[in-house]
């Protein structure tokens, strides 16, 4: 499996504005990463790695593919809390597996190995741990308040789903693909 040294990169992060605390870090993997060289990463359009950080006590990186290939079919990278939220725990069962992100100091911390990473042409597309190396860090940028997300009133649950594309932008009839449904206060991918 690739290995790859520590590093950091700075990318641009941007917040959905209907749900505070959920974000989005713009072509992480692109030309701005040390590891991606011309060819390996997909050009001609951005993506994305999904944060959902509405819950402040319950951040988690959503399965997001980053646009990237080493050889190995395109990648993906997800949290531990992501997965089991996928496989059907609920958050208090995941909130035992001590796999959540914590906000501190301007930035989201992940502890080591809670996060995953998945090559679709490696090992049957496989989910490996990824962050083994020590804690994963998202810095927002200076002077951004993020606690002022635990201020936030939650739309009742029954309130009108909303939905976006891979890319953002607000879709009114999602059709056939993968959108975020926004509902309630609750974000999460679905597949149409």
């Amino acid at each position: 499996m690739l290995s790859m040294p520590v590093s950091t990169t700075d990318v641009e992060i941007e917040e959905c504005e209907g749900h505070p605390g959920y974000y989005r870090l713009v072509n992480p993997y692109g030309e701005a990463y040390a590891y991606s060289q011309p060819g390996q990463f997909c050009a001609d359009h951005k993506h994305y790695i999904y944060l959902n950080a509405i819950d402040p006590a319950r951040i988690y990186i959503e399965e997001s593919p980053i646009g990237v290939d080493w050889g190995y079919g395109m990648a993906r990278v997800s949290s531990y809390a992501q997965y089991f939220l996928d496989a059907g725990f609920d958050v208090e069962e995941v909130d035992e597996l001590e796999m959540y992100g914590v906000y501190e100091d301007g930035a989201f911390t992940f502890v080591e190995t809670s996060l995953l990473f998945s090559m679709l042409g490696y090992d049957n597309g496989d989910w490996y741990e990824s962050n083994e190396n020590g804690e994963t860090r998202i810095e927002l940028p200076a002077g951004y308040n993020y606690s002022a997300v635990k201020d936030v009133v939650v739309a009742p649950a029954d309130a009108e789903a909303v939905y976006y594309n891979l890319q953002g932008m607000r879709v009114d009839r999602p059709a056939k693909g993968i959108f975020i449904r926004c509902t309630g206060g609750k974000s999460e991918k679905v597949r149409f």
